[in-house]
Parts: structure tokens; sequence; C-alpha cells
């Protein structure tokens, strides 16, 4: 429970501060296993959010490693390496999104529209567009939703580099 409480702390003095976000983040990768689950289910129960905040508010969070840009696939290429590596990315946004809280697929409709901000950190200067990897991130937030993605509107920076690649993500509902 010290751990809890510490993370308790850590929060109130800096929420909802990315530091803080990223600081658990990298703890999370160093140590890996059973001890990241724990620290996980930790985190979700001090910041005790399951849906999606007000309007105005936002949630951020950061998706760690190589961002992948979004991939157009036909019947013949779903198997592909690259389709694969696509779904992967994926399958990790959704999985880091649900950690922080967010319930998944969200819905966006007419009166309750959704931003999805993001900024991508790349190793090197061979990379994919910006803006494919934010259609990426909304494919993975909105993946199965009812009314899809059509009143999902946001931005993306421009790109910048770091030696530990990730994706700087924040939604918020617009009314």
């Amino acid at each position: 429970m010290r751990g809890v409480e510490l993370l308790a702390d850590v929060q109130r003095e800096h929420l909802p501060g990315w530091p803080v976000h990223r600081w658990i983040l990298r703890l999370l990768r160093l140590h890996g296993g059973g001890w990241m689950y724990r620290l996980v289910l930790q985190v979700r129960e001090v910041m005790k959010l399951t849906t999606l905040p007000e309007a105005g508010d936002g949630k951020g969070f950061i998706v760690y490693g190589d961002p992948v840009g979004y991939t157009r696939m036909t019947r013949a290429s779903k198997w592909t390496a690259r389709a694969k590596k696509y779904h992967a990315y994926m399958k990790m946004i959704q999985m880091t999104a649900r950690a922080e809280g967010l319930k998944l697929p969200l819905e966006a409709t007419e009166g309750h529209e959704i931003e999805i901000i993001t900024k991508a950190d790349f190793t090197n200067r061979r990379h994919p567009d910006p803006g494919n990897v934010h259609k990426a991130i909304e494919d993975a937030l909105f993946h199965g939703s009812k009314s899809g993605d059509k009143y999902v509107g946001g931005s993306y920076h421009y790109p910048s580099y770091d030696p530990e690649p990730c994706v700087f993500i924040t939604v918020r509902r617009c009314r």
C-alpha cells in the first residue's frame, strides 16, 4: 500500500503533468513482468478514471516505442509484415489507454465531439508522417466503435527527435 500512497502524492502534486506519467511508464518498461502489471493496477486505483472527462478537461498518456503510421489495407495485404506491425501497435495503444483509465472504444457523436492531440518523438529522420501516426492512434482508440471516428478532430505536432521514441496523446471532449 505504500506504493499506492506514494503515487497518489506524486499525482496530486503534478496532476496531470506529463513528467509524472513519463517517470511511471519508464519504471514500467524497465522492470516489466508481474511487477509492471501490479503497478499499472495501483496507478488505476489512484486515478479512478473510467470514462472520458467532461468538456474542456483532457486525459493524457504516453505510448512508448517507435511510432507506427496508418497502414492502408486491402483483403490481401492484411497478412503482410507491415500490417501485422500496425495491428500490434494498435493493441499497444489500446492497452496503454485502458491502463490509464479510458473506456474503449471511444464514442464520438454529433454534439459530443472528441479532440485528439498527438506529439510523436522519433529516434531518427526515417519515420512515418506525424499525420499518419495521428490517424493510427484514432483508429486504435475508435476500433469497434458504432459511430466510428466521424466526429473526431484534433491536431498533431511537428516531428521531434529523442533517443527514447514515444507518442504523447491527449484526448478530450469538445462539448
